[in-house]
């Protein structure tokens, strides 16, 4: 990964997908969730309506949506 993905790289919401020509792309779950978010957005995210650290709560704080891939604490 040559570019650095910003609020990506600790976001819940994003997995890096490897394309089968080597490329590394960073896709938004939250895209599913949130309108206008864009599935595959334009590094680095510097500001994200829906950056949720990674492991976080939706009871502790971030965004306050649950969505598939959390782990319950």
């Amino acid at each position: 990964m040559n570019e650095d993905p910003g609020l990506c790289r600790s976001c819940d919401w994003s997995r890096t997908i490897l394309s089968h020509r080597g490329s590394t792309f960073w896709l938004c779950r939250a895209s599913t969730s949130y309108p206008g978010m864009p599935k595959y957005p334009p590094l680095p995210v510097l500001a994200c309506r829906a950056w949720t650290a990674r492991g976080e709560d939706s009871s502790e704080g971030g965004t306050g949506d649950s969505h598939s891939g959390r782990a319950s604490k």
